[in-house]
């Protein structure tokens, strides 16, 4: 705990304030003591990004869904758009989110099974089943899926999606249809 004295003309100038802290730091209390406070963290990572590559997904495979275009990035070191790859710089608990669409089928397929997933490293840790809209003979199917996730250091997140339809299958080119959301959320509640 750090207390100023007094200015030349009797005016305090701060108490418990400590020196140092560094860019994105936050000041929190240390304990339940008045004026016990210390500089910590740094500000939360958010990544918002969306696709609108056309990413072919073959048939029957678990792919990982790369080339993301940012719309908003915070502590932004941690994703690379271009592989599709989250990497936790900071231990954390973390709510993913991404709705993914694909684009536009011909309705006469034999597959019905389709997907989104959340991954973290190798593990699904979400899954949503993408629905099939069947309008004027065509299929496209639109899924989201939503996890809350613990990251240690280094721990990896993607999206990846799945089907079984005949042939490969595009992700819609249409913007706002493919979009992933990734927000470090408070690990505890300050009162």
């Amino acid at each position: 705990m750090k207390i100023d004295s007094p200015n030349s003309i009797g005016i305090s100038t701060g108490f418990g304030i400590p020196t140092g802290g560094t860019s994105n730091q936050v000041l929190v209390k240390n304990s339940s003591t008045n004026y016990d406070t210390i500089w910590t963290g740094t500000t939360p990572t958010l990544v918002q990004a969306r696709n609108t590559s056309g990413q072919n997904i073959g048939n029957a495979s678990t792919t990982t869904i790369t080339n993301w275009t940012n719309i908003y990035t915070q502590n932004d070191t941690e994703w690379n758009p271009t592989t599709g790859t989250f990497t936790a710089t900071k231990a954390g608990t973390y709510l993913v989110s991404s709705n993914i669409t694909y684009a536009a089928k011909s309705a006469n397929q034999s597959g019905n099974i389709s997907n989104v997933s959340v991954f973290k490293n190798s593990t699904a840790q979400s899954t949503s089943t993408i629905a099939a809209l069947n309008t004027a003979g065509v299929i496209r199917g639109m899924g989201t899926a939503v996890a809350i996730v613990n990251l240690a250091v280094g721990d990896t997140i993607t999206i990846r999606t799945f089907h079984d339809l005949t042939g490969t299958a595009s992700l819609s080119t249409t913007a706002g249809l493919n979009n992933i959301t990734i927000q470090q959320i408070a690990s505890t509640i300050i009162n």
